[in-house]
């Protein structure tokens, strides 16, 4: 699936901090230059590959934020928890 080895890359180098979507997309993509086609073609790709990983236990996503109004956070699950 696209994405998710940057994903992992990206959750790896940062354990205990929380991502937005808008910053995973940043991240996997290099910050490139993208139309806006190409850029939401990627922000679809990457939430799907995020969906998949929370779908699977290896990553986990906080619904606090969206009670506020704010975006989902994602982060690299806990073993443990």
């Amino acid at each position: 699936m696209k994405y998710v080895k940057e994903i992992d890359n990206l959750f790896t180098a940062f354990p205990d901090r929380s991502f937005q979507v808008i910053e995973i997309v940043s991240y996997a993509t290099g910050d490139a230059k993208q139309s806006p086609r190409q850029r939401e073609a990627s922000r679809k790709a990457v939430k799907r590959a995020l969906d998949t990983l929370v779908d699977i236990g290896l990553i986990e996503v906080s619904d606090q934020a969206k009670k506020n109004g704010l975006p989902n956070l994602y982060r690299i699950k806990r073993t443990g928890t």
